[in-house]
């Protein structure tokens, strides 16, 4: 089967944003005077699981503290704002990214953003990113469109819908465990790249390759090496 598109699936895969995430929640915990301090060790075990208001609520929980939705809200509206400030402000894209954006709309694949994050944080990533824009992808989704967060496939599925491709026409960019088990939930051969809070996490549940886009994106040839790479996972599942 022909690559025909690639779908970044996390926002993480395009930029390293799990420490300006985890400072902008501990500066929302302050703000609301919630006795809340998550280090690197506790977000990075946090980021096992995705979405932000189920992590808050999870915490505030755990920690006893007296919690409606609207303080959940509250907490992570005021994260959201404090996080897309950052991002606002310029932020490097992970190495391999630009060069693989430009490199795929010459060769006329299709290219998706099939993220569960805030629509808002979605779009901020990409206006941010140096080098990136919107142009380059052909579809966005974010968590408003699936009722259904990962590892959930719903929005993998709804991602192929949308292309008119079939799962074994793509290849799913994940920098986390749940997250890229959504994608091969949906069949979609995933590449992990995981970040700076994520490579220490255990990847051996996984089928995907364990690299950076840097092995694959820097040079020439990094679609050619891609479709390689893609042809090579289909052959080991026909196998």
């Amino acid at each position: 089967m022909t690559l025909r598109a690639l779908l970044f699936g996390s926002i993480g895969a395009v930029v390293e944003t799990s420490e300006r995430q985890r400072e902008a929640f501990n500066t929302a915990f302050r703000q609301f005077d919630v006795d809340l301090f998550w280090d690197q060790d506790t977000y990075q075990r946090l980021l096992q699981q995705p979405g932000g208001r189920r992590r808050i609520a999870e915490a505030l929980a755990n920690a006893n503290v007296d919690a409606d939705d609207g303080l959940v809200d509250a907490i992570y509206n005021k994260k959201t704002s404090l996080f897309l400030s950052t991002l606002r402000a310029g932020v490097e894209a992970r190495p391999g990214v630009v060069n693989l954006l430009e490199q795929a709309g010459q060769a006329g694949l299709a290219v998706g953003f099939a993220s569960g994050t805030d629509r808002r944080v979605v779009d901020a990533v990409i206006e941010g990113a140096v080098g990136v824009n919107a142009a380059q992808f052909d579809l966005i989704l974010s968590g408003t469109d699936a009722k259904n967060a990962k590892p959930d496939p719903e929005i993998y599925r709804f991602a192929l819908s949308q292309l008119d491709l079939e799962p074994t026409e793509c290849v799913a960019i994940e920098d986390t465990v749940a997250s890229g088990r959504a994608a091969m939930a949906a069949g979609i051969p995933v590449l992990f790249t995981p970040g700076a809070l994520t490579e220490g996490d255990d990847w051996s549940s996984v089928e995907g390759q364990i690299a950076s886009l840097e092995t694959l994106g820097i040079g020439p040839n990094a679609i050619t090496a891609l479709q390689i790479w893609h042809a090579d996972q289909l052959n080991q599942k026909a196998a």
